[in-house]
């Protein structure tokens, strides 16, 4: 992996919360202060100064010379049949070294059809992905991980969403439908070792179903969307009466774990309320407060969410920036148990992924920290590369990140796990 560090600020600029004039402002640095650059937004350069993240523009930053640092990752054969070593990646290929289940290989390289450059020994071949189990967190930072945090260990892993759903546990948001999964659905969960499932609770009579054939395949950490089909209304009575009754159907079926609801979805949308349902931010802290009232008394031992919102910038008709929508429900978040982001990246291998923490971190206000829907953009397929490169962002960063999408419900075949065939 890169890092940068020895870096030193030009003049003397404001170190924001967040990658915008307009956000707040959380230190004003003397020229020459040092820094270390986390990663780049557009213009603007992530850093973190003497312990605390924030952003800078690009220019009024003097980076050192990269250091390139090699960490080694390992796998281990997954199928009792033996793995054939071959010296090329196709079938095709003479057979090197018949290697035995659970032989450790090390990991050299991934490629675009499936295999991988291994070596065993002395001995450098390649191999089908698909019989390889990697590490969950993997120990390299080329190719998986990207714009590493430079964290000492015991700060990798400090942000109280732990006491939630431990980052390390891979997450993933169930069929975007609202229905209980599939066999095809619950074959990719135990694949990819998925231990936390996001659930939107759109239906009715799925949720003892749905927990017990994900429990069945391991999941141990659950979120529940509440959600509704019906147009949202300014009068949270509405939401309310309409989302309750299936959240008891996942309370029970729940039992003794953890209840954790994150009440409805990116709210700074038109298609989600926005100008229909609230004005802007403002008026979402009053709906808000209302559904929170009506649930903290239906469930008093739930952990009630702060919904994520879309990320990006204002657009006509269709979304309130982030940043300005955020600055105005403050006062929600505050009365919130938690907080959810969204976060997608462009490419199709993810590496243009970006985790403003410093921003998320202020907005959230100390409060637990949940990445919601974290893959693609819109239009961008899905990749195993790129979910993986995800889960290894978010874990160094101590967030847990549930991957968009299991399954789409016939929209958002982009980001389809089931259509894709994600395997890790």
């Amino acid at each position: 992996m890169t890092t940068s560090s020895g870096s030193a600020v030009r003049s003397a600029p404001k170190l924001r919360a967040a990658p915008s004039v307009n956000a707040p402002t959380l230190a004003t640095l003397a020229e020459g202060t040092p820094l270390v650059v986390l990663g780049q937004a557009g213009d603007w350069v992530q850093v973190r100064v003497e312990g605390r993240e924030g952003y800078l523009f690009a220019d009024q930053v003097q980076q050192a010379p990269a250091v390139s640092i090699s960490l080694r990752r390992f796998g281990k054969v997954n199928t009792r049949d033996g793995l054939n070593l071959r010296r090329g990646a196709d079938i095709a290929q003479p057979i090197l070294r018949i290697l035995s289940f659970e032989a450790e290989l090390e990991i050299l390289e991934e490629t675009a059809n499936g295999w991988l450059r291994v070596r065993v020994g002395d001995l450098e071949g390649f191999v089908s992905a698909q019989f390889v189990t990697l590490p969950q967190t993997p120990t390299d930072g080329t190719p998986i991980s990207i714009k590493p945090l430079e964290q000492k260990p015991e700060e990798v892993i400090r942000i109280a969403a732990a006491d939630l759903i431990p980052p390390l546990v891979r997450g993933v948001h169930a069929s975007a439908g609202g229905w209980a999964p599939t066999d095809r659905e619950l074959e990719l969960v135990r694949a990819n070792n998925i231990g936390a499932v996001m659930i939107a609770a759109y239906e009715a009579g799925q949720a003892s179903h749905a927990i017990k054939l994900f429990r069945g395949m391991g999941v141990q950490h659950f979120v529940i969307r509440a959600a509704t089909h019906a147009p949202i209304t300014a009068n949270p009575a509405d939401f309310v009466s309409a989302t309750l009754p299936i959240l008891r159907e996942y309370q029970q079926a729940l039992g003794s774990a953890p209840f954790i609801i994150q009440v409805h979805n990116e709210p700074n949308l038109v298609i989600e309320g926005l100008g229909r349902a609230w004005a802007d931010g403002r008026g979402f802290v009053a709906w808000f407060t209302g559904v929170l009232n009506a649930y903290r008394t239906a469930f008093p031992t739930a952990k009630i969410g702060f919904p994520a919102l879309s990320p990006g910038i204002d657009v006509p008709n269709t979304r309130l920036a982030e940043p300005t929508f955020m600055a105005q429900s403050l006062e929600a978040v505050r009365a919130a148990d938690w907080f959810a982001i969204h976060c997608y990246w462009q490419q199709p291998d993810g590496s243009d992924l970006i985790t403003p923490i410093a921003q998320w971190r202020a907005w959230a206000q100390g409060k637990p920290i949940i990445g919601t829907e974290v893959g693609p953009a819109d239009r961008t397929p899905v990749t195993a590369m790129a979910v993986r490169r995800a889960y290894a962002r978010f874990a160094m960063i101590g967030i847990p990140a549930m991957a968009w999408l299991l399954q789409g419900a016939g929209a958002w075949q982009n980001a389809d796990w089931t259509l894709h065939d994600i395997r890790m």
